[in-house]
């Protein structure tokens, strides 16, 4: 059971008569996911990742009823665990992140589909209140990587401002960045270069300094035999 706790602007710590709030309740979709006629369990049930919308009153998780690590989509209000989405976008993988702001006109999710090898290979941007079919014919795809030798990672930065998507071989990685805006598009941090491996966070410290992206970087550039931190 995912829960939540009340806390001040100023402390991030809950305070000692803070109640808890159920985000979701695994529990509630395994019986959910339960064959309306016969009762009958999925045979499965895995809930990949549970992410809190910036606005913090949706809750965006994935599920995996088969055991074949394909998730489909769920959105629910946190208020009152009501569906607002499901059942629109399949074949994904686990992970699955906001792309836009709290307070956005219109929220968005970014996820990852997969190949016939179930390696993460697209990334794609749905619009919450758009009727999207199994083949996600009404979502934008952002991103494609047509090198098998890749797969695909997303993530979003701990200030909200940008969503990562990672391009990753066994010895190469490549970093696109999308500022969480309406319109923006991805831009590649350092295009990619056979044994250079780095991964990027926000630096909101550094905001306003005339860097497009004011970033921290982990890579093992210039020899760094474990790593080394670096500002962009």
């Amino acid at each position: 059971i995912h829960c939540r706790c009340r806390s001040s602007a100023d402390q991030r710590v809950p305070g000692a008569d803070a109640l808890d709030e159920v985000v979701l309740d695994e529990n509630r979709v395994f019986e959910e996911a339960k064959d309306p006629v016969t009762k009958a369990p999925p045979g499965h049930c895995d809930v990949g990742c549970v992410r809190v919308s910036p606005c913090h009153t949706l809750v965006a998780y994935t599920v995996d009823l088969t055991g074949d690590e394909i998730y489909s989509l769920v959105v629910r209000r946190i208020a009152d665990q009501s569906v607002v989405e499901q059942d629109g976008v399949s074949n994904m993988t686990a992970d699955v992140v906001w792309g836009s702001k709290a307070g956005a006109a219109k929220p968005t999710l970014l996820y990852l589909t997969q190949d016939k090898a179930q390696r993460p290979y697209r990334l794609w941007l749905h619009e919450l209140g758009l009727e999207v079919s199994a083949l996600v014919d009404d979502d934008a795809m952002l991103f494609e990587e047509k090198d098998e030798l890749y797969y695909l990672d997303i993530g979003r930065s701990l200030s909200g401002e940008y969503a990562f998507l990672n391009a990753d071989s066994v010895e190469t990685s490549e970093v696109h960045i999308l500022h969480c805006e309406p319109g923006a598009h991805l831009t590649v941090l350092k295009p990619r270069e056979f044994g250079l491996r780095y991964t990027a966070e926000h630096n909101p410290a550094k905001a306003g300094g005339g860097e497009a992206y004011p970033l921290l970087v982990v890579t093992n550039a210039d020899g760094a035999l474990n790593n080394k931190l670096m500002a962009a």
